[in-house]
């Protein structure tokens, strides 16, 4: 293959993200590179991708690798890092790498009227928090796949674009717990960590199949490693230190998630230090209200699985941030309550701008956890994802 000059480098990088614009929003050329709406490459339906219609038996390894009959798929880590040498310093990392079918498995296929025509487009995102400084950087990758530049695998497990790659180590098949290593380079950031799975896999919503809406397929699937312990190392703008903690990765694919009057979700993950886990999101209709779709999935010490509804949890806003970059407004504490668990949480953003100033534009916290469980007091840590397709 001819090299390509940097200025042409440049420009296949910019093709590439314009293509994948137009992609995920599914909409007529756009006036520019304006920071991407998530909502749009998660709603409608196009014609020739299948859809998450009916529960189904996760089978492994076959799961931890792509589903290109799907169109949007993800691998998503996050973790909250210590370094035991030094008690001060603490880090919040997120790894997700996604994946956009361009056009229908079978139309790949057809003669290409561009190198942009066919396959998966990929995107990486990295984020790192700094607890000390109470600062968040995050790093942005697009890529086609193919070529080893970027892509994903079942056997041999790999997903990754350019050196930033989570790979496969063991406990991959049916019943047991994975390993993996995850490997980042970005300017001034590298990572080295394994991550080894305390507990079983999760399948969340109805046998995996997670409702984001009234109609069929608007749905995902959706199976999580809810307590991955974290060791390895970081080095963050010259200095590596050896760092541990714990993780969270789900894994989702869908086609079509969300429908007509939705605008926005609030996600949750929490590992508290009784052992026990709780994923929960709230979808946000355009009137405010909760849509009765929200769901979640509480996981003891002991692995017993607890299925949320709507009815069965609350997420209060405490506390807000307004974003100097976008306007919009993001919650910095919850009140987290499951009455029928007997659990009361109040979560607290690690520091208020965790909102990634990136193309695709989300807000991906860190935040700290304390409260009770039938009277026992509870701390833990997590995450809060805040997706908002309208300011508010």
């Amino acid at each position: 293959m001819k090299a390509r000059s940097p200025a042409q480098a440049r420009l296949l990088r910019a093709a590439v993200r314009v293509g994948l614009a137009l992609t995920l929003c599914a909409c007529a050329p756009a006036p520019g590179l304006e920071p991407l709406d998530p909502l749009r490459f998660l709603s409608g339906a196009p014609a020739g991708f299948e859809r998450a219609l009916e529960p189904r038996a996760f089978e492994f390894p076959r799961d931890h690798g792509p589903h290109p009959g799907f169109r949007t798929e993800w691998w998503y880590l996050t973790g909250h890092l210590d370094d035991p040498k030094d008690p001060g310093a603490r880090f919040a990392l997120q790894w997700t790498l996604f994946r956009q079918g361009l056009v229908p498995p079978g139309a790949a296929e057809a003669p290409r009227r561009s190198e942009l025509a066919s396959g998966d487009a990929f995107v990486c995102h990295v984020a790192l928090g700094d607890g000390r400084t109470g600062r968040q950087t995050a790093f942005e990758r697009s890529a086609r796949g193919g070529a080893g530049v970027a892509g994903a695998a079942a056997e041999p497990f790999r997903a990754f674009l350019g050196p930033n790659a989570l790979t496969g180590i063991a406990g991959l098949r049916d019943g047991e717990r994975p390993e993996f290593a995850l490997s980042i380079r970005e300017p001034g950031l590298a990572v080295e960590l394994r991550l080894r799975s305390e507990k079983d896999l999760v399948a969340h919503g109805e046998g995996g199949l997670s409702r984001k809406g009234a109609a069929p397929g608007n749905a995902s699937y959706y199976y999580s490693a809810t307590r991955l312990r974290a060791a390895g190392w970081l080095e963050w703008q010259g200095q590596r230190r050896a760092v541990e903690g714990c993780f969270w990765m789900d894994r989702e694919w869908s086609t079509s998630v969300l429908e007509a009057g939705q605008v926005g979700w609030d996600w949750v993950s929490l590992q508290l230090d009784d052992g026990s886990e709780l994923m929960a999101f709230v979808l946000e209709r355009e009137d405010g209200a909760l849509d009765p779709a929200s769901s979640g999935t509480f996981v003891a010490a002991d692995g017993t699985l607890t299925p949320l509804r709507a009815a069965d949890f609350e997420l209060r806003v405490l506390s807000t941030w307004t974003s100097p970059r976008s306007a919009r407004r993001f919650a910095t504490a919850l009140e987290i309550r499951l009455p029928a668990l007997e659990l009361e949480l109040e979560a607290r953003a690690l520091f208020p701008d965790q909102e990634l100033d990136l193309p695709l534009s989300y807000y991906e916290g860190a935040f700290d956890a304390r409260g009770t469980r039938a009277g026992r007091e509870l701390t833990g840590r997590g995450f809060v994802e805040q997706v908002r397709g309208s300011r508010r």
